[in-house]
């Protein structure tokens, strides 16, 4: 058995290795941690030298917990004089059945590797490699490889006794409200890749978070009720939840410069949005204060719900020194709500559970 039970994972978070993601990681209570199982692609942090403080920021924000590793596909602003960038594109060599990644993930003992796709052919030595650590198998199929998601599942399934210790992630990536339309599709899809991987788990990941938040004040979280949909149409054992952590370096559409400031509230199955007119930067700060002053007052917010996100929108109503003052801060907290609320989605007592200490 690898180092997590698929059966006991309820949500796959797909966390990008950036200051607000791994913020929002932080400080979610400790029994959130050690429920949720995040997927994180390795890249760069910041301007470090070496993957090595990728991992200590990982570890800083999650503790030695295992998590599903990936590796960033190789950026245009990569810099060959950097020693990261080396060991990235090391980590992406398929030479002997991607022996560098079987060999960086033995290398830490709480990885749970994702197998590497971009060359197929060495995809049945690097299954053979990563499943000797019985660490587990991720495979992450995205949007544009759904159309190969069978064929890839009949290779899997022939080297590791039909997915016995694997969890084979969908990924539809970005979607919008018609992601609904396609419940059907997606069932039939997972009835297919079901008769590969019989003892497989599969997990359906998707983001619909909004790319422009002009005239708009809310908006259903349409991957939340894809999965739903599918769950009840196709019955399929242990199918797993997935999503974004959802913050992007959003940019006003047609240009560039920092997006008027917002606060965004998440539920279980809407985000809710309070956005403030263009502002200069000095009056940034203010307007944070002024969007959560909304946030706190309206229909939608949660007195009850305490985790760390909720308490930063709250002390920003109240012009708290240590609140929410730029993007990254803001992205922050709505990405902390948001982890804790999907993994406690439908599971009210363990939601309102939490270990944070409270103060008004």
């Amino acid at each position: 058995m690898g180092l997590r039970d698929w059966g006991s994972a309820t949500y796959i978070p797909i966390l990008a290795l950036n200051g607000a993601e791994m913020q929002a990681l932080e400080e979610l209570p400790s029994q959130d941690k050690d429920a949720l199982l995040p997927f994180i692609p390795l890249k760069n942090w910041g301007v470090s030298a070496t993957i090595e403080k990728s991992l200590a920021r990982i570890t800083k924000a999650y503790g030695d917990r295992p998590f599903i590793a990936d590796v960033c596909p190789a950026g245009l602003d990569e810099d060959p004089l950097r020693p990261v960038f080396q060991q990235l594109a090391d980590l992406r060599d398929p030479t002997d059945g991607y022996a560098n990644w079987a060999s960086f993930i033995e290398e830490y003992d709480n990885l749970i590797p994702a197998l590497q796709l971009r060359e197929p052919t060495q995809i049945p030595s690097q299954i053979e490699r990563l499943t000797a650590l019985d660490r587990g198998l991720a495979v992450h199929v995205t949007k544009q490889m759904i159309g190969s998601a069978e064929n890839l599942a009949q290779v899997v399934s022939s080297e590791t006794d039909g997915g016995a210790d694997v969890c084979f992630i969908l990924d539809l990536g970005r979607q919008d409200e018609n992601l609904l339309l396609n419940e059907a599709i997606t069932v039939q899809l997972i009835k297919r890749i079901r008769e590969h991987l019989p003892n497989a788990a599969l997990a359906i990941s998707a983001s619909s978070f909004p790319a422009s938040f002009v005239g708009l004040k809310d908006q259903a979280i349409f991957e939340r009720q894809h999965f739903d949909g599918v769950k009840r149409a196709s019955d399929a054992p242990c199918l797993i939840y997935s999503d974004r952590g959802s913050a992007r370096a959003e940019k006003q559409l047609g240009g560039g410069g920092s997006p008027s400031p917002r606060i965004d509230y998440a539920g279980s199955s809407k985000w809710d949005f309070f956005r403030s007119d263009p502002v200069s930067r000095s009056e940034r700060p203010a307007a944070y204060v002024a969007q959560a002053k909304k946030a706190v007052k309206a229909s939608c917010w949660d007195a009850d719900l305490h985790v760390w996100g909720c308490q930063m929108i709250e002390k920003t109503s109240k012009k708290a020194s240590d609140s929410i003052k730029s993007q990254q801060s803001a992205a922050a907290a709505r990405i902390n709500i948001h982890l804790h609320r999907q993994l406690w989605h439908g599971n009210p007592e363990a939601l309102y559970d939490t270990d944070e200490d409270w103060s008004d």
